[in-house]
């Protein structure tokens, strides 16, 4: 019996130390991993200071002594372990005192809380991501009041300066006017950028055929701008008019190729294209909107510059929020941008990756969508390509993966495991996508081979800590798959999904 129970302690996920105050008496497999051992005499009859700081299992020791009778409750409380390599893990210790042979031995169960505190941190980001957004929309509602407000008294300011420059003035006196005009004219665009991150602009839209529209503009820009001949390139397809406010559509292209002409410096090339699009299914915009199915006409602007690294995309549509500080940039370029992409019911999406470039972009509903908006029902026949299935041990990380899945029309299938994973896959259809978090990517390792042998056309998204690579055993498999390295938005994450989605597609074809 003795030999049996050994062997249970020995094959537990959970970490068993046992000691007698002073060293290290026995400890099981799983213990070694977490402390980066590889053998039992790395760790047995050593100080317990190896691996708990002191005064170490202070907090497990006042949970010994505060206990009293037989029926105490096992409580666990949070220590930090020492690694053999110098680093520390968070864990949960619960403790249990034993005589043994006449001695008195301490038994210790440690948890990694690595995983965990891993969700708990997601968890979190996405609550303030949420409440970020409440207090964006009271925000825009309070800067568009201030914004009426200033550019009303600006206009005084101008027209009285403008009238003063028409009389009679001296030199200093005229150059003084002059300057408070600049300055004005300058404070009235910022307002007018404020007033259209708020979506609170003027608005007067008109019948619209992108491709003309937009090449015409263009021509106008690349003028302006000094642009190189050869440097920027369009192409556009027939495409339907659309109803869309042709100032906002200028101004909106003026930023896109603005922002594209700064990443791709003195050389690079800068691409337009504007085409018809069907979106089959709904898709997140970069505000966290849904863009419901049905036809759009597209404004892609892409770039061959340096890319936009993921810190900046996590705050580049946040108003006044800029990496241009020395030539004097707002910051409200982008998030103007989409406050008139809402007044159009427009939406707007990137992709981007450093020394890669950018892609930006613009979608506008053709009037066909209109009768149609809101629908995002999947019909049976295309059960398998939107369907995901979801593999991630921690529940709380597996809910928030589930519900943005979800949020976007995809029938998501949720497993901790991937025995669970390999189990499912011989019962219902396979998937278009399966997502397997940091914990799982470090279970079972047959779970990667045998999905590379069964199912090899089904892609595969790996989610990694900010250091974390994917183990050896995930290079290779499936016929195309990618990393999203974490911390990642929602769109990030559902942006990648389908874009993995739509590589395998072209690959099966």
């Amino acid at each position: 019996m003795n030999g049996y129970y050994a062997q249970l302690v020995e094959q537990a996920p959970d970490g068993f130390v046992v000691h007698d105050g002073q060293h290290i008496v026995a400890v099981n497999a799983a213990t070694l991993r977490l402390a980066g051992a590889s053998r039992h005499d790395q760790l047995v009859g050593h100080p317990v200071s190896m691996l708990f700081e002191r005064p170490y299992l202070k907090s497990v020791a006042r949970a010994l002594c505060d206990r009293t009778g037989t029926d105490a409750s096992r409580s666990f409380a949070r220590e930090r372990l020492h690694v053999l390599d110098g680093s520390v893990r968070e864990v949960e210790v619960s403790a249990q005192l034993f005589v043994h042979a006449g001695h008195l031995r301490a038994h210790l169960v440690l948890h990694d809380l690595h995983d965990q505190l891993e969700a708990e941190r997601t968890a979190l980001a996405l609550e303030e991501e949420r409440r970020q957004a409440e207090r964006n929309a009271d925000w825009r509602a309070v800067m568009g009041g201030i914004a009426h407000q200033l550019n009303n008294r600006l206009q005084v300011v101008i027209g009285f300066s403008e009238g003063l420059l028409t009389s009679t003035l001296s030199d200093d006196q005229r150059a003084d006017v002059a300057e408070v005009s600049r300055a004005a004219h300058s404070s009235a665009m910022i307002t007018r950028r404020m007033l259209q991150v708020v979506g609170d602009a003027p608005f007067m839209p008109r019948r619209l055929f992108l491709n003309t529209s937009v090449y015409a503009i263009l021509q106008e820009w690349e003028v302006a701008a000094n642009a190189p001949s050869g440097r920027v390139g369009y192409a556009s397809g027939a495409v339907p008019a659309v109803h869309m406010d042709a100032r906002h559509l200028q101004q909106m292209m003026e930023c896109l190729l603005d922002n594209a002409r700064s990443a791709t410096r003195t050389s690079g090339q800068i691409q337009v294209a504007v085409r018809a699009t069907t979106l089959s299914a709904p898709q997140l915009a970069a505000d966290a909107r849904i863009m419901p199915p049905g036809a759009y006409v597209t404004i892609t602007v892409r770039d061959s510059g340096e890319g936009i690294g993921a810190d900046v995309q996590r705050h580049m549509l946040e108003p006044f929020f800029t990496t241009h500080l020395a030539d004097g940039a707002p910051g409200l370029g982008l998030p103007a941008l989409l406050g008139m992409a809402r007044q159009n019911s427009a939406f707007l999406t990137f992709a981007s990756a450093p020394n890669h470039g950018a892609t930006f972009v613009v979608w506008v509903a053709s009037p066909p969508l209109a009768s149609g908006r809101g629908a995002t029902s999947v019909g049976t026949t295309g059960a398998r390509a939107r369907t995901v299935l979801v593999v991630e041990p921690h529940e709380p990380t597996r809910t928030v993966l589930v519900r943005s899945f979800a949020r976007v029309g995809y029938r998501v299938l949720a497993t901790a495991s991937g025995e669970e994973v390999l189990e499912l896959l011989q019962h219902v259809a396979v998937p278009a996508l399966i997502v397997v978090g940091t914990a799982a990517q470090s279970g079972d390792a047959a779970f990667p081979r045998t999905l590379q042998q069964q199912w090899p056309s089904v892609p595969v998204l790996l989610l990694s800590g900010e250091s974390d690579a994917p183990r050896p055993e995930w290079h290779g498999v499936a016929g195309v798959w990618s990393v999203l390295p974490s911390p990642f938005s929602e769109y990030a994450l559902v942006n990648a999904a389908q874009q993995l989605v739509r590589a395998s597609r072209s690959d099966v074809q």
